[in-house]
């Protein structure tokens, strides 16, 4: 059992047994994802780590977690010492500044997002059309699966780290080098990337504003907006094409995809008969 807490209501000392009493960090915070240091029995209270266990790294991990539950604005200095069970000039000395924190996600992010897509170089170029497509694909869901990648490497104006800016930029250059290698110009294939990448993450943006909104309606819904004598194609693509008003899902965005690529096709044929 934990300390004795005096009960002002009842008068007496009595001991509260749950966990969220005993520990603090947990009452306020909840069960993180990497490990909280223990409650000492004599104290009650959250145990120091010992000197040398803490580095920048159980920082950010520290911060990610938290960022997940309270979201990436809420994020403070101060907090990610309480759940890492330290005190805050620990934390300041091995992150001298939240915007450095915020920078080291940022990286981190980075990396975890080239993690997720597929490394181009590695595919023959000649499937340059279908594997653009899927690295997409892929990278919107990755922004869906983890909405704390979009806001660290999408919302957030602000650059990552070193390790980052190269993991990041090494990235595009694998890509612009296998569109060359399927014969694109260098300055066509950048604008291409360009456009693809934009295109994604504004999709990803409205997603998710469309996640926390309820207009414009969608499904049948959709009809009652329109007026089939004054919008009669609108009212006919809600009918029979399963089209969303406002731009979104799935069907929505392989359709733009492919018109994308679709130019992007075009465009390469005809610089090859040039």
């Amino acid at each position: 059992g934990g300390p004795p807490w005096f009960d002002v209501g009842r008068g007496r000392t009595s001991r509260r047994r749950d966990e969220g009493h005993r520990n603090p960090i947990l009452k306020r915070f909840g069960r993180p994802s990497v490990d909280l240091p223990p409650v000492t029995r004599e104290t009650g209270r959250v145990a120091r780590r010992t000197r040398g266990s803490l580095d920048a790294e159980r920082v950010v991990e520290a911060a990610f977690a938290l960022a997940r539950e309270t979201g990436l604005a809420e994020l403070t200095m101060t907090e990610v010492a309480a759940r890492l069970g330290v005190g805050l000039t620990s934390v300041y000395w091995h992150v001298r500044t939240r915007d450095e924190l915020l920078a080291r996600m940022a990286e981190q992010a980075v990396v975890r997002l080239r993690d997720e897509l597929p490394e181009l170089s590695e595919l023959p170029p000649s499937g340059w059309r279908g594997q653009l497509r899927e690295y997409f694909v892929r990278q919107r869901q990755a922004f869906t699966d983890d909405e704390l990648l979009a806001d660290l490497t999408v919302m957030r104006n602000a650059p990552a780290g070193p390790d980052g800016v190269t993991v990041g930029f090494g990235g595009v250059e694998s890509v612009l080098r296998h569109l060359a290698a399927a014969g694109f110009l260098p300055a066509d294939a950048w604008y291409l990337y360009a456009a693809l990448s934009l295109y994604t993450q504004g999709f990803v943006v409205a997603e998710r504003r469309r996640r926390s909104a309820t207009y414009p309606p969608t499904g049948a819904e959709q009809v009652r907006l329109l007026d089939p004598t004054a919008t009669p194609l609108l009212a006919g693509l809600v009918a029979e094409h399963d089209v969303v008003l406002d731009h979104t899902g799935d069907t929505a965005f392989t359709a733009g995809l492919d018109l994308l690529l679709d130019g992007a096709g075009t465009r390469l044929a005809g610089a090859r008969t040039a």
